[in-house]
């Protein structure tokens, strides 16, 4: 009866859990559900703005490499002799062949209807077709709208503006031909080979080119699409269902000048506002999406989403319950380890009440814990008589990386030691004066003495007796070369004597203290070598490697190729990937003398070595030490050695000869 009565009260705690967790993770699933409705429309605003950006950039593009390509046919067109002469009547000329060439000029723009040449002053427009009066071509060919844009047409072909357009902006019309299609005319200037400007280059595209281009909407989203020139005139708009007025059109263009996607405000509307420019025509592009619509299109959704709330719903609470029954479960396993210290005698609670079931319950448990907080306490006590050497003993595991960090915090948590401040740096103390081991533990208790936040000694049995400093410590309050500098000031003035610091980089976590600690190894053992005292860090020790070693490399490379004939500055700073002004200086501060300087020295030198001991023409000579040109090398020469080459062959072989003499 008393084990069934124990179970009873078990089973309440259980049920106490599931209640108590069931509502607390029910409790804020409406704002868990608003946080995912938001989240999930602010997706699929951000995806469908970002998607269409994309697609804008390569509508943009597309026109644009057409507008490029007008451009290059434009400059081709310019200084073609076969066309040339037969527009400015300068010269005999082959008419047929001039037409011809047009007409292959305007199928590398097809996507022009035609391409005229108009000429300044010339009252003719000359195509693939052949040749055209003005007037004819207003007349029977493309005919401006409205008789009052004839003279503005006139002017604007012969102002010829780079990627000029006959819309809003530039003339402010469109061209109709023959067949009722409308099409706008686009210019660019023909110059001649002075740069001076003899007409423009005309093309008539279809307005549907710029529809098919930039209708890059989804149907089922109302999107308008600006196109303005480089002047932030209109010259093409495609509207669905938004129309904006020529007034809101040009707060856009001033307020929004950068490429992107941006949000804002148009006549009262949040909107993206996505713009886009050209490079090569300068064009810009403006497309307006209203948000709204997305809030609808998410709602006709809803009945998704009400399936995934419920599925959430039921998973939450299933969650809930088995996440009681894991919670009961170390109370069951508690229960059963204290049993076995239940009263003695169990039928004396047998006819008693609950509440006193419950009092020996909790008598017995009470009881047990007790026992263990005891041991606890004895175990503390044990830590704290032996807490100066754990704390060692750790910060030398995490100096050597023999232990894991998160471990090492949590233990050095429990030794009062923590590392609260940003950067953690190990410092290897050498006495470079002859002394006694004794000095070790002198600097260990004036550094001790200055109490300094965050700084531990340690004396490792593996650096000889050498003080190994592991600091924590803010680098920028006051900087930390001026907290070492201190540091090392107090014990070099104090012991009265020389002291090398080796210091390693900073590290922000545990596990970059070993690495810090092999990084001050590394620099005592090389300083101390060299018998150097002071303070030296191995950011700037590294520096000093790295540049020995480049300069090595740089200086290996050059005297094995410096007879190349194409060995060159730029070549030897991108075979080792550095600029040629920077190379220029580290080979100068490195070598004392420039890049070429260098590279003369050593060619003359081979050059004096193979007059002096071969019998080779000054030509070969001169191949051999990496020049083209007999006399630049003669003049290099004679500027080094104060002779020519065969006067220095010359003079060699006397004195040669001279010596030979004497020893006979």
């Amino acid at each position: 009866m008393l084990g069934r009565r124990i179970r009873n009260r078990q089973s309440r705690i259980l049920i106490s859990y599931i209640a108590s967790l069931v509502a607390f993770i029910l409790a804020p699933i409406l704002l868990l559900t608003g946080i995912f409705l938001s989240n999930g429309l602010h997706q699929m605003e951000a995806a469908y703005a970002v998607s269409q950006e994309y697609t804008l950039r390569q509508a943009i593009q597309n026109m644009d490499d057409d507008m490029k390509s007008f451009r290059q046919v434009a400059i081709q067109i310019a200084t073609d002799p076969d066309v040339t002469p037969y527009v400015l009547h300068t010269n005999s000329y082959d008419t047929i062949l001039a037409i011809r060439k047009l007409a292959i000029y305007h199928a590398q723009v097809s996507f022009f209807d035609e391409m005229y040449l108009h000429i300044n002053g010339d009252g003719n427009l000359y195509s693939g077709n052949g040749v055209i009066s003005v007037n004819n071509f207003k007349n029977m060919g493309y005919r401006p709208q409205g008789e009052e844009n004839r003279e503005d047409f006139d002017r604007y072909i012969a102002e010829g503006h780079p990627f000029a357009l006959s819309v809003n902006g530039n003339g402010g019309y469109l061209v109709k031909k023959y067949d009722a299609k409308e099409y706008i005319a686009i210019t660019y200037p023909w110059v001649d080979s002075g740069v001076h400007p003899l007409g423009s280059v005309v093309g008539l595209v279809e307005s549907n080119y710029f529809t098919d281009i930039l209708d890059i909407s989804d149907k089922q989203y109302h999107e308008s699409i600006y196109l303005f020139d480089d002047d932030d005139q209109l010259q093409f708009e495609l509207e669905n269902g938004l129309e904006f007025s020529p007034e809101t059109l040009k707060l856009l263009t001033d307020t929004y000048r950068e490429p992107g996607i941006h949000t804002g405000k148009v006549n009262g509307i949040s909107c993206f506002i996505i713009m886009g420019a050209a490079q090569t025509t300068g064009w810009k592009y403006i497309a307006v999406i209203p948000r709204p619509q997305f809030f609808l299109k998410y709602v006709r959704s809803e009945n998704q989403v009400a399936a995934v709330i419920t599925v959430l719903l039921v998973l939450c609470i299933v969650f809930g319950i088995v996440l009681a029954f894991r919670m009961y479960r170390p109370i069951r396993k508690l229960w059963n380890i204290l049993e076995p210290v239940s009263p003695e005698n169990q039928n004396i609670l047998e006819g008693i009440g609950p509440e006193m079931v419950k009092r020996g319950e909790w008598e017995h448990l009470h009881t047990s814990v007790t026992r263990i907080a005891e041991m606890n306490k004895t175990i503390a006590r044990e830590l704290e008589e032996n807490k100066e050497m754990y704390s060692q003993s750790i910060l030398k595991a995490l100096l050597l990386g023999a232990v894991n960090a998160e471990h090492a915090q949590g233990t050095l948590a429990v030794q009062d030691i923590e590392f609260r401040e940003p950067c953690s740096l190990v410092i290897i103390l050498y006495c470079m004066s002859p002394t006694r081991a004794s000095q070790a533990e002198a600097a260990k208790a004036l550094i001790e003495e200055q109490a300094l936040p965050g700084l531990h000694v340690l004396m490792l049995p593996e650096n000889n007796g050498c003080l190994t400093l592991l600091w924590n410590t803010d680098p920028a309050l006051p900087p930390l070369e001026e907290k070492i500098t201190d540091l090392y000031s107090v014990i070099t003035g104090k012991t009265e004597l020389d002291w090398l610091f080796a210091v390693g980089s900073c590290c922000d976590n545990l596990n970059g203290i070993s690495t810090s600690y092999l990084e001050a190894l590394a620099v005592g053992d090389s300083m101390q070598e060299k018998g150097r005292s002071g303070i030296y860090h191995y950011g700037e020790f590294r520096k000093v490697q790295e540049s020995n070693e480049l300069y090595q490399d740089i200086l290996a490379y050059v005297d094995a190729h410096y007879d190349d004939n194409d060995i060159s500055l730029s070549g030897l700073a991108e075979k080792f990937s550095l600029s040629s002004s920077y190379l220029s200086r580290f080979f100068r501060k490195c070598s004392g003398m420039n890049f070429l300087e260098y590279v003369t020295k050593r060619r003359i030198k081979k050059a004096c070595c193979l007059l002096r001991d071969t019998d080779l023409k000054i030509k070969d000579i001169v191949e051999q030490v990496g020049y083209f040109d007999v006399a630049s090398f003669t003049k290099k020469f004679r500027n080094t050695m104060g002779v020519s080459p065969a006067k220095y062959r010359e003079q060699v072989r006397q004195d040669t000869d001279s010596a030979d003499k004497a020893e006979e």
